[in-house]
């Protein structure tokens, strides 16, 4: 962090007009402007800066961490500020109506000839955020990300106004820089640490195929049924067939079985090493019915048959 005359030769040496100084000045006297809080996916936390002696917010582990891993460890970074005070931008939306929106960027960034404020995002949230605001979330011909409104409000004062994108994070330097929350160790080396110390373990990939899908499905409580001849598989009071029940080999034997809860008409059945599709006694009334919506059907009916036997006594009494 700059002495004070180490920040007044800075402006010096930007020619920065009294404007601008006083905005700058502004930014590095006040404190954070908000408080950044986790949301779904995200983990927010604070960073131990030895570059300000300060802690340093982050609103998100996956791309404000990674930089200001970044800022923390360029020598072209002078200072940098968390949360700086917010201001108005103006742009029109996709409708073409005038908008006056107040934004609080995550970041003011000093460098050696340079100055400006930071936004943050994923790759992901960029592309998505130019499709409903285009004018203020653009890809430039360099193919790289700028905010219209933002820069104009920012030349006012002849600083810059950046989109950083998570394509920019320099993954080398976060797994071997020291994290907050290792104490006062790299994420390379806890996973190193931790394959000395209990090894490592070959993976095997899954492949997403039918019998992964059906190896998810539910099964009965014996997880097994009987292949009953000329009848099948009984699973929840429901018989299902398949042409292999016919062998000889297969009938009478307990054999793996899972059933499809939001479709009653099919079942799958475990014969010599195969999952086979089994078809419902039921199948045109069940195909494509629920579990829930059987089970709810059959409620309605047997208190339509109470209210019935109800009716019928009292007629004949």
């Amino acid at each position: 962090m700059m002495t004070q005359e180490e920040f007044n030769q800075w402006c010096v040496n930007q020619s920065l007009s009294n404007q601008a100084r006083i905005e700058i000045e502004k930014i590095r006297n006040a404190c954070p402007s908000r408080s950044v809080g986790s949301r779904r996916q995200n983990v927010s936390g604070r960073y131990p800066s030895r570059k300000m002696g300060v802690t340093i917010q982050f609103e998100s582990h996956k791309v404000e961490l990674p930089f200001i891993y970044q800022l923390e460890h360029s020598g072209d970074v002078l200072e940098y500020y968390d949360q700086p005070p917010p201001f108005k931008i103006q742009y029109s939306s996709a409708s073409g109506r005038n908008l006056g929106v107040i934004i609080t960027p995550d970041f003011f960034v000093i460098r050696s000839h340079s100055a400006g404020w930071v936004e943050c995002k994923t790759e992901r949230e960029l592309e998505k955020l130019a499709q409903k605001s285009p004018h203020r979330y653009q890809l430039d011909d360099n193919n790289k990300w700028q905010s219209p409104p933002g820069l104009d409000y920012a030349q006012q004062f002849g600083f810059n106004f950046q989109l950083w994108s998570s394509a920019k994070i320099n993954w080398t330097l976060y797994d071997t820089t020291e994290h907050p929350a290792l104490h006062g160790q790299s994420p390379h080396e806890v996973f190193t640490m931790g394959i000395n110390q209990f090894g490592s373990r070959n993976g095997r990939l899954i492949p997403y195929d039918d019998n992964f899908r059906i190896l998810t499905l539910p099964t009965t409580k014996k997880g097994k049924a009987l292949v009953q001849p000329g009848k099948g598989i009984k699973i929840d009071n429901k018989y299902y067939w398949h042409q292999t029940f016919r062998d000889p080999q297969v009938e009478r034997t307990l054999i793996n079985v899972r059933y499809d809860p939001f479709n009653a008409g099919i079942a799958y059945a475990y014969i010599q090493g195969l999952w086979v599709e089994c078809i419902s006694e039921y199948y045109p009334l069940f195909r494509g019915r629920s579990e829930k919506e059987i089970e709810l059907a059959t409620a309605q009916l047997k208190k339509q048959m109470q209210n019935h036997r109800s009716s019928y006594w009292s007629i004949n009494n």
